[in-house]
């Protein structure tokens, strides 16, 4: 097994083990957890998006790097503010959660973008005319 996928199985299951060595009150996947990682999925999947329509000259790896780092970056700020809140505190499982959804919501955007436009290229080799559009 590679680092790659070494480093991919340990993003992946360390929002378990942070939330087990915070205490017995964050074993449940809570709706907060979910939050954490659904916000900074979709913070990263748009971060990488616009970093892959942007005219910069930008590496697929570096796109990947800065797509990531925006997202967490957001989330270590919340846990921040929480954690200078009365009754509040800053929560490394949560944090655990922003990471997961961070890397999953780029590397997601990533292979989509990828896959996508390996897609549309083959259909317009084989096409003349074309007409394209795009829904919102």
């Amino acid at each position: 097994m590679n680092l790659k996928n070494k480093l991919f199985i340990f993003l992946l299951t360390s929002p378990i083990f942070l939330v087990a060595s915070e205490g017995n009150d964050n074993l449940s996947f809570s709706v907060d957890k979910k939050m954490h990682f659904a916000a900074s999925f979709f913070i990263a999947g748009v971060s990488e998006t616009l970093l892959e329509l942007s005219s910069f000259s930008i590496s697929d790896k570096k796109k990947i790097f800065i797509a990531t780092a925006v997202s967490f970056s957001t989330g270590l700020a919340k846990e921040i503010k929480d954690s200078r809140e009365e009754n509040n505190y800053f929560s490394t499982a949560d944090l655990s959660y922003d990471l997961a959804g961070s890397v999953l919501g780029s590397l997601t955007s990533y292979y989509i973008h990828k896959i996508l436009n390996k897609d549309i290229d083959i259909y317009l080799k084989n096409k003349k005319n074309v007409l394209v559009s795009y829904r919102f």
